[in-house]
């Protein structure tokens, strides 16, 4: 039988804030533009290999000053503030991406009250406002900041389900 080869990569975050706890030298850079190019050559790159590349941490976890492994990250900017730097990446990649990694951050100008993996505005956004067709992944439901969110695991697994997600992760 013929396997399915994915990486959890790129990391289209951009890394705008350098008091970022995990981003910093995971991102390509902290300019949008330098970011959607890596991303752009990095998926092309595993399309050609027969790899689903999967752009992560949707909708930008560049400027958080907290881990999400650990707490819910706020990103409190103005959606052209985002537009400007968080979602341009993604913006750029979606419609060439398989497949995108959600972030267990809260972002009030797409959703003020849900975590962007459990939130169907979030998910609705990047679907029909970015044309993405792919898969979306959450990142792992054992992390702080959606369990800050949602209470437990299970919780989360459902929500994120109902919010759009199409593939949940567990693990560290």
């Amino acid at each position: 039988s013929v396997g399915i080869n994915m990486n959890l990569a790129p990391v289209v975050d951009v890394d705008s804030n350098p008091w970022n706890p995990i981003i910093g030298d995971r991102s390509f850079s902290e300019d949008p533009k330098i970011v959607s190019s890596c991303g752009e050559l990095i998926l092309k790159g595993y399309q050609q290999a027969g790899i689903i590349g999967v752009l992560k941490h949707f909708p930008g976890h560049g400027d958080t000053a907290l881990d999400s492994h650990l707490d819910l990250p706020i990103v409190s900017k103005s959606r052209d503030e985002l537009e400007k730097i968080e979602l341009a990446p993604f913006r750029k990649l979606a419609p060439m991406a398989d497949a995108i990694m959600t972030a267990h951050i809260l972002m009030p100008a797409l959703d003020p009250e849900r975590c962007s993996t459990v939130s169907k505005k979030t998910l609705k956004f990047l679907r029909e406002e970015l044309g993405f067709q792919g898969i979306i992944l959450s990142d792992s439901l054992v992390m702080g900041g959606i369990l800050n969110a949602c209470g437990t695991v299970e919780e989360a697994a459902i929500q994120a389900i109902d919010a759009g997600c199409d593939l949940l992760i567990l693990g560290g």
